[in-house]
């Protein structure tokens, strides 16, 4: 059985951080696949291990090392540079992707 492929655009700068296994979460409006399916990224394998719903500000609270910034700051930055229109805004309810790195691309 295959597993299932989805496609999960990350920003350049990411790269880094997600193939030395500092960056092992992202943050969407949307989900973006579930549990069990595979995305590509930087000449990298990955996997999701999980998705939860959460307001924003949890993220920045709890989670931003794990989305690859080193601050608070740096992640509501970050955010709000990818989603200029809206900003940062604490109560969005957004879907947590963590995932795992699996192999370098052959």
């Amino acid at each position: 059985m295959t597993t299932p492929t989805v496609t999960i655009p990350f920003k350049d700068r990411f790269a880094g951080p997600m193939l030395n296994g500092k960056k092992t979460m992202t943050t969407r409006t949307r989900k973006y696949g579930k549990s069990g399916d595979v995305f590509h990224a930087f000449g990298g394998e990955f996997k999701i291990i999980g998705i939860t719903r959460v307001r924003l500000w949890f993220v920045a609270e709890k989670f931003f090392e794990q989305e690859g910034v080193s601050s608070q700051q740096g992640f509501k930055r970050v955010w709000a540079e990818i989603l200029p229109r809206r900003g940062f805004d604490p109560d969005q309810k957004v879907y947590l992707h963590r995932f795992e790195y699996i192999a370098r691309e052959q």
